[in-house]
């Protein structure tokens, strides 16, 4: 299951880079303190990620996991990240609510020199030693398009019902969709295209 593959990577690469990188504790008894800001949590997908999260921190009683909610809000997520610089945290990881106005949050992490990983969806211009952990959108639009062709008999009228329409992950999906189609189904006609805003 993708959720469990992601849970697999993502908790790792925060710990690793945590440790390699962040402030570690002074004595045993301190805990590592990873903040996560995620863009929803009113969200079928997002709850999956963040009781994997959850579960993961209640396995390690030596690191404190501290997940809030941004409510789709870009700039209530800034101050949250703000918060978790200004409470010395470890490491800090962010399920982005716009991957367009990731730059304030990424520059102050960075300038405090504390580990960044964005999860699930990809900032715009990712800079070096930052870290990303998710799925490669366009890939996993081709892969979409692949099965759905295959059942359709590679014939018939298809509606693309996309996520947010400035949003990587769902700009990524359609246009690999749009790429299987134009590229091995072109039985398959593209009729509409509406947002559903995930």
């Amino acid at each position: 299951m993708k959720l469990i593959k992601l849970a697999k990577v993502f908790i790792p690469a925060v710990a690793m880079l945590t440790m390699a990188f962040g402030t570690p504790p002074a004595n045993a008894e301190q805990k590592v303190k990873i903040g996560v800001t995620m863009a929803l949590f009113d969200d079928v997908w997002l709850t999956y990620v963040r009781d994997a999260m959850t579960a993961w921190g209640k396995k390690h009683p030596d690191v404190d996991l501290t997940i809030v909610d941004a409510n789709n809000d870009t700039a209530k997520q800034v101050g949250q990240v703000e918060n978790f610089l200004a409470q010395g945290v470890d490491a800090v990881v962010v399920l982005p609510v716009d991957t367009a106005a990731t730059g304030p949050m990424t520059k102050s992490v960075v300038a405090a020199g504390k580990p960044l990983i964005y999860v699930n969806r990809l900032p715009a211009n990712l800079p070096k030693g930052v870290v990303y952990v998710g799925s490669e959108s366009i890939q996993a639009g081709i892969m979409n398009m692949e099965e759905l062709g295959k059942a359709m008999g590679g014939k018939g009228n298809l509606a693309i019902l996309m996520g947010e329409l400035d949003n990587e992950a769902a700009i990524g999906r359609t246009d690999g969709i749009k790429k299987v189609a134009k590229e091995k189904f072109p039985g398959i006609k593209i009729v509409r295209e509406e947002t559903g805003n995930w």
